[in-house]
């Protein structure tokens, strides 16, 4: 009933659901970890970075924290953080209370607004011109979803079987840096370049980022049979 509530009162501020944002990327607390971090069992949530420009960065959050309680409710496990926080009003300030070499302290947080990572098929008008693959931009969220070290490029989410990406060889968790020699920033830039290719029925080269490794791939245009 809360939440259902809390969606009907974000659709009449905003005429849409927001969510709340920390910046954190999370990990379980385990046995060994808590034993490590002075913890007399495992409980909270391990902070394993933290966005310097979101709002646990900003609140002075930092690497290694362990999140206890988030505006009062007390976190059990890192699976609980999110919810919490996703649930909390844009532009509240909460107290969160951490752990830190072994000592308590809560640390005031103005909770951000998480924006939705941009999410596009590598599409065209053309007959034909599909690569079979979706991407998204890198959130931070992305990034411990396939658990990727940076932040550039963007990220392959989907690969349709039989389609010129799976021919290719690309994966979901892959990067995609550059296509054709180009830089590659956000999806925008993905699509753009992905479109020009497609339109001119030409082959594509891409570099991708697999785990620490780089490699390039060529994708051919839909119909046309790898060599």
């Amino acid at each position: 009933i809360d939440m259902a509530r809390n969606v009907m009162d974000q659709l009449k501020a905003h005429g849409r659901v927001v969510r709340g944002w920390l910046g954190v990327e999370i990990q379980e607390v385990t046995p060994d970890l808590a034993q490590s971090f002075g913890l007399p069992r495992p409980e909270g949530a391990l902070v394993a970075s933290a966005d310097k420009d979101g709002p646990a960065g900003k609140a002075g959050i930092e690497r290694g924290d362990i999140v206890l309680s988030f505006n009062g409710h007390p976190v059990d496990d890192e699976h609980e953080l999110p919810a919490f926080v996703a649930q909390t009003p844009i532009n509240q300030k909460v107290p969160v209370e951490v752990v830190r070499n072994g000592k308590h302290m809560t640390i005031e947080v103005t909770i951000g607004e998480r924006k939705e990572p941009q999410v596009a098929s590598a599409k065209s008008e053309e007959p034909g011109g599909n690569w079979g693959m979706q991407v998204g931009d890198i959130t931070p969220e992305i990034a411990q979803e396939f658990h990727l070290g940076g932040t550039k490029g963007v990220v392959i989410q989907k690969v349709a079987p039989d389609s010129p990406s799976a021919e290719a060889g690309l994966q979901p968790g892959d990067v995609v840096l550059e296509v054709n020699h180009d830089k590659v920033a956000a999806v925008s830039d993905f699509v753009a370049k992905a479109k020009e290719a497609q339109t001119n029925k030409k082959p594509a080269l891409l570099l991708v980022q697999r785990g620490g490794a780089t490699l390039y791939t060529v994708i051919k245009p839909a119909g046309e049979a790898q060599g």
